[in-house]
């Protein structure tokens, strides 16, 4: 407990655990209560932003490379099958080509990043990371078990349930089925 001076009409010696201000009625416990709370979430930030690291130097994937030579010898003996099909693998071969090449790109811009200007890198690495926290806090779960590991029941599949079992189905009405414990709901 300290006494503070009432941010709002100047007051001195009030308690910073007072509810509020006794000459104005200013709430000086939550005020204070919430400049604790940013010099936390901001001292939290700070520590994720110290554990980011130096990337090493990105390397290009071999393996897209690979697939997209695999799939141009295939697409060469598939020439002499059917010219469809020698199209469609000189596709796949430019799309594994040009994936990888994209991967590697942005890759090699997050470092060259990181080069550049390290704290800008820190402060895009943070974000993404909360973001990925996030995003997995939207998954749904299992309610049975808590797992993440679901797959969701589509419309065909209870059809061909019902068409199967009849209104015995375990699947009408239900949405989600838990891949780890099987509980549907």
């Amino acid at each position: 407990m300290a006494l503070v001076k009432c941010p709002e009409c100047g007051k001195e010696n009030v308690s910073d655990n007072a509810e509020m201000c006794p000459e104005c009625g200013y709430g000086i416990k939550a005020h204070f209560d919430l400049l604790k709370q940013k010099q936390l979430n901001q001292e939290i930030y700070q520590r994720k932003l110290d554990h980011v690291k130096m990337p090493e130097k990105p390397r290009k994937k071999k393996f897209f490379y690979v697939l997209a030579v695999l799939s141009v010898i295939a697409g060469l003996y598939g020439f002499f099958l059917s010219p469809v099909i020698a199209i469609i693998m000189f596709l796949y071969a430019w799309w594994m080509y040009y994936e990888g090449d994209k991967q590697y790109k942005r890759e090699m811009e997050r470092y060259n990043l990181a080069l550049t200007d390290f704290e800008k890198y820190q402060k895009e690495f943070v974000r993404e990371e909360e973001r990925r926290a996030f995003v997995e806090t939207l998954k749904p779960k299992c309610p049975s078990c808590g797992s993440t590991n679901i797959q969701r029941i589509t419309t065909l599949d209870r059809a061909a349930s019902f068409t199967m079992v009849g209104m015995a189905s375990g699947k009408i009405g239900k949405q989600y089925k838990c891949k780890k414990c099987r509980h549907m709901w």
